[in-house]
């Protein structure tokens, strides 16, 4: 009898919890709408989208991990398990937010998760992207030097491609959101590249060209950029130290990320000072692991699985 007693009760509590993130959901699509464009089709209809406004940020890592489980390490072969409008229309939310460049979030390393290209992209940039897998492709942004350095390693570690390249943020392209200017390109021009292989001697290549990179979105965890080749780049911010008051928060289920940038404003921690994690959530790593497989937990720890 008890039981036929709460099952309304607890039906209606979870009745009111999905009615709330739907609020809110509808309430975010209305403020960011006007700003991006949606393509409604793509994503599965109207209803799908507002249930991605509820949190983009998180179903966009969510799907990245989903996506790295199921498909492999390739960073160029992402079918998002069918979902790939859904990918584009989180993009497109995560932009309408306004969130472009900022010199004070873009220091630092950022690991590469998944590269998409366009029909319009060159066919050496796609070749080139073929060596940038999961857990092996990395951005470094010098801000204070102006500069950046992209390391692609080979499939089994024992050779990299590096290219370092200056950059300037510019006006061009910017956004207005809300009466506010949102800085979004920065100029980039290479200057210098090569490729070291296991006990070779390193190779210069020539590469020199200028070009230029769009800040879709930005924040502590996670940067999304699109080049002026036609490429959209997703990259997790790399983790420096682990923090007591982020493991607490991602056991209390309060949303979070393993590689939230913040990390590196924490003090460090040691192991006998980490607090014991539930059975769902990793310590964090003082910087990205060399195995695959390390990698991946730290994306796991990301999504909040």
């Amino acid at each position: 009898m008890k039981f036929v007693f709460y099952l309304p009760i607890v039906a209606t509590l979870t009745c009111g919890v999905s009615a709330l993130s739907a609020s809110k959901g509808a309430t975010n699509l209305a403020k960011w709408r006007k700003n991006a464009a949606i393509d409604p089709v793509s994503a599965g209809g109207w209803h799908k989208v507002t249930e991605l406004a509820n949190d983009p940020k998180s179903k966009l890592i969510a799907l990245l991990k989903e996506s790295v489980e199921s498909e492999g390490n390739d960073t160029q072969k992402r079918a998002y398990g069918g979902k790939e409008g859904e990918f584009d229309v989180l993009v497109n939310l995560l932009e309408a937010q306004g969130k472009g460049y900022d010199s004070s979030l873009v220091d630092g390393e950022w690991l590469l998760v998944v590269s998409k290209n366009n029909k319009k992209s060159p066919k050496a940039q796609k070749a080139l992207g073929k060596m940038e897998k999961f857990g092996s492709a990395l951005s470094n942004f010098d801000v204070k030097g102006g500069t950046f350095e992209n390391i692609a390693s080979t499939p089994r570690g024992n050779g990299a491609l590096r290219a370092k390249l200056t950059f300037s943020p510019v006006g061009d392209n910017f956004s207005k959101i809300d009466d506010k200017i949102i800085l979004r390109r920065v100029e980039c021009m290479i200057t210098g590249a090569n490729f070291k292989y296991w006990k070779l001697p390193r190779l210069p290549l020539p590469f020199r060209s200028k070009g230029y990179l769009d800040f879709v979105y930005l924040d502590n965890d996670i940067r999304i950029t699109r080049g002026n080749k036609g490429v959209a780049r997703a990259s997790l911010a790399s983790v420096s130290t682990c923090s007591r008051q982020l493991l607490r928060r991602v056991s209390d289920g309060l949303p979070s990320g393993c590689c939230a940038r913040g990390m590196r404003r924490a003090p460090p921690v040691t192991p006998s000072t980490i607090p014991s994690p539930s059975s769902r959530v990793r310590p964090c790593f003082s910087s990205w692991p060399s195995s695959l497989a390390s990698r991946r937990e730290c994306l796991t720890f990301a999504a909040g699985r």
